[in-house]
């Protein structure tokens, strides 16, 4: 997605906003009233980003000492659960925001896990306590893995930039990787024949030629949506 490009001033880690502008630039696939963009929008795409980064780098530090006092006395189960449920809304709200947080992403993945094995401990003699707390690490684990694809969680996320229209032309040019793994979301939301839908209707409009030409796996990519 770099052809074309050089006029306007985009960053190495975009955000979510700057991101999807970058996939509708010149990019075949959107509709030609959604090619184009200007650097007032860039810069307004890219406020926004930066905004939402620091406040999300904030959370994340503000919450490392809170972690550390709390724990400097006995936590309940339901004490731990609390911070697994902070812990795994800040894993989403990474995704949702994008940009280079890496590292953020790293601690919180890693308190994610410790919390859960203190919270496992913690159940280990109450039975009903237990398969509650296994059912509760299930649905967060599975939220977390779908959650840090960032095309999912910016989709989904309040504020969205990606239009109703912009959809089809967005997650087709995702990576094969991204694609693969939001075919389970669309899967379990029961909207992969609506998807699939809007997928042959790129395919019907004589558009491959032209995309072939800007990705050369838009055919593997296909492929794969309709394997499922």
């Amino acid at each position: 997605m770099e052809n074309g490009k050089t006029n306007l001033r985009w960053t190495i880690f975009p955000g979510c906003y700057e991101y999807h502008l970058r996939c509708r630039y010149e990019n075949p696939l959107f509709p030609t009233h959604r090619r184009q963009v200007n650097e007032t929008e860039l810069e307004e795409a890219q406020q926004k980003d930066v905004a939402e980064n620091q406040q999300f780098k904030r959370l994340v530090y503000d919450l490392l000492p809170e972690i550390q006092t709390a724990f400097t006395g006995k936590q309940t189960v339901n004490d731990l659960l609390g911070f697994h449920r902070k812990i795994y809304d800040l894993i989403e709200r990474s995704g949702e925001i994008g940009g280079n947080l890496a590292e953020e992403r790293k601690i919180l993945t890693r308190l994610f896990v410790a919390l859960d094995e203190d919270a496992k401990n913690s159940v280990a003699e109450n039975e009903e306590a237990t398969e509650l707390l296994k059912k509760l690490r299930e649905h967060l684990h599975g939220g977390v893995q779908m959650r840090v694809n960032n095309f999912l969680a910016q989709l989904t996320r309040k504020g969205t930039p990606i239009l109703a229209e912009d959809v089809v032309p967005r997650f087709l040019s995702e990576d094969i990787e991204t694609i693969e793994k939001a075919i389970i979301y669309f899967k379990q939301s029961n909207m992969l024949e609506t998807l699939k839908h809007g997928v042959k209707n790129v395919l019907d409009s004589g558009a491959p030629d032209e995309v072939l030409a800007y990705d050369s796996n838009f055919k593997k990519k296909v492929r794969l949506i309709f394997s499922n």
